[in-house]
């Protein structure tokens, strides 16, 4: 259809379409995460591998869909090398930064990595709407959503936070945050860090 002529009208169906089909699509892929998760599906093949390419991806990615609201979308590079399973890490990212583009409303999101106490913080850092500290453990349950002015029906399942917290449970990583109501939050995953 988006080939052919279409009037305005129809151009607004189309859109509407689009965005319908996106939606199902992320939900579904979601549930299925979270299934094979449930199921003992995942198991992390742990190596050594550098961050910045997977860190690359991820901003070609979702660099759009924050821009696309406005907002910048920043990577710190880096030459750190992670022990980790490489395709669940960028699953914990991927959602960690989807959920930043979609709770900040203005100025943008970094993504960035440091070495702390012989280990490799990740960190995705938000000027969002911030968590308060009575609400910081509820995001992490299933179906859970705050209820919050920024939230609206495309928001996905309340899935996103509950797979990343299985996901850094499953490879050993803890997660941190740190946020307050009204500011920035800044979601950090702690892995082994290689010094190779």
């Amino acid at each position: 259809m988006a080939g052919s002529p279409l009037d305005p009208q129809q151009w607004q169906l189309l859109v509407k379409a689009r965005t319908a089909v996106t939606t199902t699509t992320d939900m579904l892929n979601t549930v299925l995460d979270l299934s094979r998760i449930e199921l003992g599906a995942l198991q992390p093949t742990l190596q050594v591998f550098a961050l910045q390419p997977l860190l690359d991806k991820l901003e070609m990615e979702l660099a759009p869909l924050a821009n696309g609201k406005g907002l910048s979308y920043r990577t710190r590079d880096t030459e750190l090398l992670s022990l980790s399973d490489p395709a669940l890490l960028e699953l914990i990212l991927r959602n960690l930064i989807n959920n930043a583009i979609r709770y900040t409303l203005k100025g943008g999101v970094l993504v960035a990595c440091r070495r702390r106490h012989g280990y490799l913080q990740i960190e995705v850092i938000d000027t969002g709407v911030g968590i308060a500290p009575q609400h910081q453990q509820e995001i992490f349950r299933d179906f859970h959503q705050l209820d919050h002015p920024t939230r609206n029906n495309h928001d996905g399942l309340g899935l996103g936070l509950a797979i990343v917290a299985r996901l850094a449970r499953l490879l050993g990583h803890p997660l941190t945050l740190v946020s307050r109501e009204g500011t920035a939050a800044l979601f950090g995953c702690v892995s082994p860090w290689s010094g190779r």
